[in-house]
C-alpha cells in the first residue's frame, strides 16, 4: 500500500478508518484484515510511536502464529513488541474463558502460549516439537528468546476493555462479549492523529500503559509449583543432596533430588525429563562416584541444552575440570558447612533476583 499516515488522519472518521466484521470473510477475512493495517503501518512515515503492542486475553485464537510471525520479523530494537497476556489464575481469565467455551483458562493460555513460543523462532519450534511441554517450560522458552527476538511478553490480572494491537500509529480495537470470542465480534481500526492529545488511539494507549503497569512476568502460582532446583547426583552421594536439599527447604525453595521425589508408578526417566525442563537451577553434586555416572552426565547435557545456571558442587577441588562444559564454570566447595551455605544462597540469590518483578507486583 502507498498510503501514508496523513491519508489515513484526514480519511478517518473521529479517528476510526474501518470497521471489520468477522462475517465478512471469517477468520481469512480477519487475517487478511490484520494484515492490512500492518502494511499500512509499515506505510507510515511518522516516528512518533515505533512500537509494537499487543494485548489479548489468551492469544488463543485471535492472533495466528502466521499473523505473531509477520509482527516479530517486523521487530527491532527500535520497534520492540511488547506483549499482554492475561494471568490464567486471576478471577477475569477463568470467567472469560468460562463464557466462551469448555477450555478452563489455563488450557486457553497454554494454547496461546505454544501460538507465541512457535512464532518466536525455529529452535524453539524444535524443542516444542519434541515433546509437549507444561507452561512454566513454555514461558522459559519465550523468556529466553526475548531478547534477540526483541519482545518483552508479560501477565496482567485486571479487566480491559477489549483487546488491543498498535502496530505503531495504528490500534486495532476489539470488544469483550459475554459468550463470544473476540474475533467474532466488530473490530475497529484507529489512528492516531499527532495534533491531538486526547483522540481515541490516545485514550486506549493509556489504557494499555496502564495495564502494563501492573503487569508482572510469572503469573499466578507458576514459580511456586514449579521444582525450582534440580540437584543431580550420585546414589552414593545422598546423604550429602539430602543435607543439601534441607537447606534449601529451609529457604523455602524446592529440591528435586530424585527417587524420594518420585511417586509410585511414575516413569523415571519421563519424571526426570520434566523436572529437569521445569527447573530454574541445576546445581551438581561432583564426587569421585558422581562423575562416572552415566545419569549424572545424561542430566548435565540436558541442563545445558536447555541453558540451565548450572552450579558444580565439589568435594575435591581437581573434580572442577572433570567434565569440560562445568569445568567453565565456577565450583563451589561443598566439603564442609560453610561451603553448603554458600552454594545454597548463590543459587537462591539468583533465583530471587529472576522473580524479583514477579513478587512486586503481587505485594
Amino acid at each position: 500500500m502507498k498510503k501514508n499516515h496523513n491519508w489515513l488522519r484526514y480519511s478517518a472518521r473521529d479517528g476510526i478508518l474501518e470497521t471489520h466484521f468477522y462475517e465478512d470473510g471469517a477468520k481469512a477475512g480477519y487475517s487478511k484484515w490484520v494484515m492490512d493495517a500492518l502494511e499500512l503501518s509499515d506505510a507510515d512515515g511518522e516516528p512518533s510511536k515505533s512500537e509494537y503492542r499487543l494485548l489479548d486475553t489468551f492469544f488463543s485464537d485471535s492472533m495466528s502464529e502466521a499473523l505473531l510471525e509477520q509482527i516479530f520479523e517486523r521487530a527491532s530494537s527500535t520497534s520492540p513488541v511488547r506483549m499482554l497476556v492475561v494471568d490464567p489464575t486471576c478471577p477475569f481469565a477463568e470467567n472469560r474463558a468460562t463464557s466462551i467455551g469448555d477450555d478452563s483458562a489455563v488450557k486457553r493460555a497454554h494454547k496461546g502460549l505454544r501460538v507465541i513460543a512457535k512464532a518466536l523462532r525455529t529452535d524453539i519450534r524444535r524443542e516444542i516439537n519434541v515433546k509437549d511441554p507444561d507452561d512454566p517450560v513454555l514461558l522459559s522458552l519465550i523468556h529466553k528468546a526475548e531478547e534477540s527476538a526483541h519482545i518483552n511478553l508479560q501477565f496482567y490480572h485486571v479487566t480491559p476493555s477489549g483487546p488491543l494491537y498498535f502496530f505503531k500509529n495504528i490500534v486495532l480495537c476489539g470488544r469483550f462479549c459475554y459468550g463470544e470470542s473476540a474475533i467474532r465480534l466488530p473490530w475497529s481500526m484507529i489512528i492516531n492523529d499527532p495534533h491531538r492529545k486526547d483522540d481515541l488511539y490516545d485514550i486506549l494507549a493509556k489504557e494499555f500503559e496502564d495495564v502494563w503497569g501492573q503487569s508482572y512476568r510469572y503469573p499466578g502460582d507458576w514459580p511456586e509449583k514449579k521444582k525450582a532446583v534440580f540437584l543431580s547426583y550420585s546414589e552414593h552421594d545422598r546423604v550429602l543432596a539430602e543435607e543439601i536439599r534441607e537447606l534449601f527447604r529451609a529457604m523455602h525453595i524446592e529440591c528435586f533430588v530424585g527417587s524420594s521425589d518420585l511417586a509410585p508408578g511414575e516413569s523415571w526417566t519421563d519424571e526426570l525429563r520434566k523436572t529437569i525442563c521445569s527447573s530454574m537451577e541445576f546445581v551438581v553434586l561432583l564426587t569421585p562416584q558422581s562423575v562416572s555416572s552415566p545419569w549424572v552426565q545424561a542430566e548435565l547435557g540436558a541442563a545445558w541444552a536447555l541453558d540451565l545456571n548450572i552450579t558444580p558442587a565439589i568435594v575435591e577441588p581437581r573434580l572442577a575440570d572433570v567434565l569440560q562444559f562445568v569445568g567453565s564454570r565456577h565450583a563451589i566447595d561443598v566439603s564442609n558447612a560453610e561451603g553448603k551455605e554458600r552454594l545454597v544462597n548463590a543459587v537462591a540469590g539468583r533465583m530471587r533476583k529472576r522473580l524479583g518483578n514477579f513478587e512486586a507486583a503481587r505485594s
